[in-house]
């Protein structure tokens, strides 16, 4: 089972194995299986992707700038 860190903010509805519960899980932290799952079944996916990359983008900005996180060709070019 993978560790749940529940970062990008794009929740699923999924049964949890060891309660039979159905519970908001965040893509991530999904397992590799049921993340295809997701994928495959999206109700329109060109606008469904869409929405996910803009999420996504969102998310990534907000750690990089709370952790203050740069990738080396940004700080290379701060130099």
């Amino acid at each position: 089972m993978k560790t749940k860190h529940g970062l990008s903010g794009l929740y699923f509805r999924q049964k949890n194995t060891e309660t039979g519960k159905i519970e908001p899980v965040v893509f991530e932290d999904m397992e590799l299986e049921e993340q295809k799952k997701v994928l495959d079944n999206a109700p329109n996916k060109v606008e469904y992707y869409k929405g996910m990359i803009q999420t996504l983008a969102d998310a990534l900005y907000r750690i990089g700038e709370e952790m203050n996180i740069y990738s080396t060709m940004e700080k290379n070019e701060e130099d």
